[in-house]
């Protein structure tokens, strides 16, 4: 009788049945798929956010491949600079600036559709006439073909230096010159966004060609991080007019 009650009973558990370790096993590998797909879709946003935030150098999230390839495409034979005066890297600075803000501004007009193209080519002209008072190539228009790559598409082509504008500008004057006019494209790019509080489309590149350019941090942190709060003025198109404005009149007289 003893050894009856005590004998193993014949029925497993459905835990160690086949069918439960195969849903078990299935549970575990959608779990994981799970994961990496929420990963996959949170990674870029946690990576801007680092990056606006200052934790995150924005040197980190550059492709480099189009910077290693825009510099093997514009290099030119080893030669001295010419020395260039004080005055002359003054005002060719806030020439580089300019020059950028222009060129973001016809692109954004461009891509939007909403503008009429002699508006556009109306600008293009401004700013090659600006190239060549400088004496470097007129930047063109990037090729983007859908509006969701608009973005993107125009990031891509600032590190691409398709025409070598931002590469002339740094041999020809200083590094910073190149810079600046970068930064003005982004700077000009992101106006439409902050007007409609979503100012962070730009914020990494501004971070980036900003500390570069050397301008001082407090002008273009509110776009870096996304955020007109602390800027003074009654609507963001009145707070994100003051700060294109102070970064504009900083430049301009010698910063």
């Amino acid at each position: 009788m003893g050894t009856a009650l005590n004998a193993p009973s014949g029925r497993r558990r459905w835990s160690e049945t086949l069918l439960a370790r195969g849903l078990l096993f299935l549970g575990i590998v959608w779990s994981i798929a799970g994961a990496f797909l929420v990963l996959q879709n949170a990674l870029p946003e946690l990576i801007q956010q680092a990056v606006m935030q200052g934790w995150l150098s924005p040197e980190h999230v550059v492709d480099s491949k189009l910077r290693e390839q825009a510099a093997r495409r514009c290099a030119e034979p080893a030669a001295a600079r010419a020395a260039v005066d004080t005055a002359t890297l003054r005002r060719t600075r806030y020439a580089a600036f300019q020059m950028g803000y222009g060129f973001g501004t016809a692109v954004v007009a461009h891509s939007s559709g909403t503008v009429q193209s002699e508006q556009v080519v109306r600008a293009l002209q401004e700013v090659k006439g600006q190239a060549m008072a400088l004496g470097v190539p007129a930047p063109e228009l990037p090729v983007i073909r859908h509006m969701a790559e608009s973005i993107g598409g125009f990031t891509d082509s600032l590190e691409e230096d398709r025409q070598c504008t931002t590469a002339r500008l740094a041999s020809r004057y200083t590094p910073a010159h190149g810079d600046l006019f970068r930064f003005g494209a982004v700077v000009a790019a992101s106006v439409p966004y902050c007007v409609k509080a979503q100012c962070t489309a730009y914020a990494t590149q501004i971070r980036r060609y900003g500390q570069a350019a050397g301008v001082p941090e407090h002008l273009w942190l509110p776009m870096a991080q996304g955020s007109l709060a602390g800027v003074p003025g009654p609507n963001v198109r009145e707070k994100t007019s003051r700060v294109v404005r102070d970064l504009t009149e900083h430049i301009k007289t010698g910063g």
